[in-house]
């Protein structure tokens, strides 16, 4: 199971160990002091507060601080990290903070302290209503309007999850769940598609720790035991490589062993259907190389020295991720026979594949925070992806395809001039005509993926080489919808009914309105417009609006029935239904007959007979219980035959 990197928590210590990440790249002295001051507000604003761990409370921010340093940050963001929580919990507000700090570090702050009041989406539960997912998908709205405004404020908040999963064994058990469950489904996939690797992985496995803590156990307890046999075969592919770049003379060079981490090799096995010893990047091998043209010279001696394994060659200079990543990865198959995945890269690719997007705001001396270039590349992203966020708000199904388009896995596939397109995974020719031009979707006709026609419903691949073929006009399907994967996709396809087919929308609206009336029970027709004003008046212009809306796919019919329901008086409604009591059952009485040899058995008179007391009877066995029959009962004569179901009975 993931360790809790357990340091000592005396504010001296962490405080030192701060001063020290700052030693390594922060001498101006401005900066020094902007971080001096806001550590000593912070630990004024503090004082006396103690976190569940029994930690003076200061510690924590200070722990974000260090992680934050690691990354470079700039003083601005050093200090809104010591700060971070003074607005909440302290009589300091956003004017002082100006004034001490400044508007920059005040922002940062209060951007912090506005996402901490968010509660982020998690997997939505089978009763949660239209209001819930709704503003879930606005909150997952606000971070990503957040991160536009100043990614940094993201850093923070990544940060303070970190250090908040670190000692997470101190809160109760269903807070616990809860913030795993936000760790990973939000915090560690969003540290992901930004490019922090370190920080995704970290807080995937203190996550898995908490949701799965057997599953996790035992997957650490079989690592190391494969470990113990396969640490030879890392050592001997090291210093092989070390000997043959020192040969070439491809110095300086690093060469670094590394295991891949337990909740990544979870989802793998989980998504592969494989088992442990079948995955072939257990372990790796990381070599940096001092140029571009270095990489593919190492990358070919490592080819002669061991088996490469086909298929395993990935080349990310060529074709970089689109938060950045670069890296050539391929996997040979070592002295032992057990594979070796080797990951080959320049020092600034390294960089900028660690720290992602952060790299670019990595803090050098005499250059200010923002501005230039390095904005510009660490905001494309972000931006992007806001605007396909306030293109889709509105739709039924906005929050899914949020999660989806966002958060989810990639896949990574080629235009026939090369461009590399990056689409939510399963997506399929059609979204990727949508991704390459709005008009390139809706003229759509076919594609060619690898050089041969796919059928439209063909889920793409990483290194597929797609080529839309058009017509000359516009011609998008209701049945399109169901085939698209990505939000954008459908957004477009949805906004082109509404504009194009109105007449057909509104048409289609109102079937698919009414059907769900009827199957509500509601006694109206669509045709009583004034009674049904107070569905469409506050979010529409019109019943019109509200139907064109409905037909493009962009309002829920069945919503819009269930809220009918409410707003109608009660002779339009079907009654409530109630649950009808059972009729309640007469206790029979008991019967005063004895079994001779048998105590609580189940006894009941022969309806063929009605015994009554004083006539001769005898019992007769059958379903778990004992019927009583008069001796002279015409059918115990014929039951007779099974003597040994007989049994003697007398009246009480």
């Amino acid at each position: 199971m993931p360790k809790t990197i357990e340091r000592s928590s005396s504010v001296p210590n962490v405080w030192a160990r701060l001063r020290a990440a700052l030693d390594r790249y922060l001498r101006d002295p401005k900066g020094r002091s902007l971080v001096a001051r806001a550590y000593r507000a912070a630990r004024a604003s503090h004082r006396g507060q103690v976190r569940a761990s029994g930690d003076e409370y200061i510690v924590h921010p200070l722990e974000v601080a260090c992680i934050l340093a690691e990354l470079r940050l700039d003083p601005a963001a050093i200090a809104a990290a010591l700060l971070h929580d003074v607005l909440e919990d302290s009589a300091l507000d956003r004017r002082r903070l100006d004034a001490d700090f400044g508007p920059e570090v005040a922002e940062l702050v209060d951007g912090v302290t506005k996402l901490s009041a968010v509660e982020l989406p998690r997997t939505a539960g089978p009763r949660q209503d239209s209001h819930a997912v709704h503003q879930q998908a606005e909150n997952l709205r606000k971070l990503f309007l957040a991160m536009a405004r100043d990614i940094r404020v993201i850093f923070i908040r990544l940060a303070d999850r970190l250090h908040n999963m670190r000692t997470v064994s101190h809160l109760p058990p269903e807070r616990r769940e809860a913030m795993a469950r936000e760790t990973m489904e939000v915090y560690a996939a969003l540290a992901g598609r930004l490019g922090l690797w370190e920080f995704r992985w970290r807080l995937e496995d203190l996550a898995f720790a908490e949701l799965q803590p057997d599953a996790c156990r035992e997957l650490e307890k079989l690592m190391a035991e494969r470990l113990k046999r396969r640490r030879r075969t890392l050592a001997i592919v090291r210093r092989g490589i070390e000997r043959c770049l020192r040969e070439e003379g491809l110095e300086p060079f690093s060469v670094e062993g590394r295991t891949k981490h337990l909740y990544s090799i979870q989802a793998k096995m989980k998504r592969k259907g494989c088992g442990l010893d079948e995955m072939l990047d257990l372990l790796a091998v990381r070599v940096i190389v001092p140029e571009v043209a270095d990489c593919y010279r190492a990358f070919g001696l490592i080819q002669n020295l061991w088996m490469p394994i086909p298929g395993r060659f990935k080349d990310h200079i060529a074709m970089p991720k689109p938060n950045g990543y670069r890296s050539l990865h391929t996997t040979v198959l070592g002295p032992d026979g057990f594979p070796v995945e080797v990951q080959i890269r320049t020092p600034e690719m390294h960089r900028v594949n660690e720290l992602g997007v952060a790299a670019h705001w990595a803090y050098k001396e005499g250059l200010p925070a923002r501005g230039g270039d390095r904005e510009r590349e660490a905001y494309a992203w972000v931006r992007r992806l806001l605007e396909w966020i306030e293109e889709g708000r509105g739709e039924p199904d906005y929050l899914q395809s949020l999660k989806m388009d966002i958060l989810s896995h990639q896949v990574f596939v080629f235009t026939p001039r090369g461009d590399v397109v990056d689409l939510p995974s399963g997506s399929t020719p059609l979204d990727f005509a949508y991704r390459i031009h709005t008009q390139v979707g809706h003229r759509f006709i076919g594609a060619r993926v690898n050089s041969r026609i796919a059928p439209i419903d063909y889920r793409l691949r990483n290194a597929d080489i797609v080529d839309v073929l058009t017509s000359n006009r516009d011609n998008p399907s209701w049945d399109w919808l169901k085939v698209v994967k990505s939000r954008h996709a459908r957004s477009k396809i949805r906004q082109w009914f509404r504009r194009e087919r109105r007449p057909e929308s509104v048409q289609r609206g109102r079937d698919l309105l009414q059907a769900e009336m009827e199957r509500k029970g509601i006694r109206l027709s669509l045709k009583q417009e004034d009674l049904l004003e107070p569905l469409w008046s506050r979010s529409h212009n019109s019943l019109e609006d509200l139907l064109a809306s409905i037909g493009s796919g962009e309002t829920d019919a069945s919503l819009m029935a269930k809220k009918l329901l409410k707003l109608l008086p009660p002779e339009y409604v079907p009654p409530k239904r109630t649950r009808a009591k059972p009729p309640r059952l007469e206790k029979s009485p008991p019967v005063p007959v004895i079994i001779p040899g048998l105590t609580g058995i189940n006894l009941r008179l022969a309806k063929c007979c009605l015994p009554v007391k004083g006539q001769d009877i005898v019992g007769y066995v059958s379903q778990g219980r004992v019927t009583v029959h008069r001796k002279d009962c015409s059918n115990f004569r014929r039951l007779s035959e099974n003597k040994d179901r007989l049994t003697k009975a007398r009246w009480i």
